[in-house]
């Protein structure tokens, strides 16, 4: 409706996680003014994990999200390395699968080998889908550590 481009702002980071997750899994891509915002004005750091993942694996799905977008989600993945230790394995996963979708593993290693750690030191922890994706993920980035 009129305005509702400009009402993206009003939303919060898990609002707009939610969103473009939404979004990507109908594969709907319309939503250019959320997708904008997202790729210029979220604050990756201030994201909580889920979020991030939620965030990097929806613009990955549909093929958004340029260079600065993926160098953002990967620096905000390096200094929530500690989080990840005992993030929802979900979120490890998806953040996994969404930098080897969207080509971005080997540009951003040390991203995804903070990932690696977390899933190598906890795999009894993820369900079989989760671990798929992750295995899927370093295998499609051509990725050992």
């Amino acid at each position: 409706g009129v305005g509702a481009k400009d009402r993206v702002k009003e939303f919060s980071d898990r609002q707009v996680a939610n969103l473009v997750w939404a979004f990507a899994t109908v594969a709907a891509t319309d939503g250019d003014a959320m997708f904008l915002r997202v790729e210029e004005t979220v604050d990756m750091d201030s994201l909580a994990p889920i979020d991030l993942s939620l965030v990097t694996w929806a613009l990955a799905k549909l093929c958004r999200g340029g260079e600065r977008f993926y160098e953002e989600a990967a620096r905000a993945t390096v200094r929530k390395s500690k989080a990840w230790e005992q993030s929802d394995t979900r979120n490890i996963a998806t953040l996994i699968y969404a930098f080897a979708l969207s080509e971005q593993a080997s540009t951003h290693a040390e991203a995804f080998a903070i990932l690696a750690e977390a899933t190598s030191r906890r795999p009894s922890e993820f369900t079989v889908q989760g671990l798929t994706n992750a295995v899927w993920g370093y295998a499609t980035a051509a990725f050992a550590e």
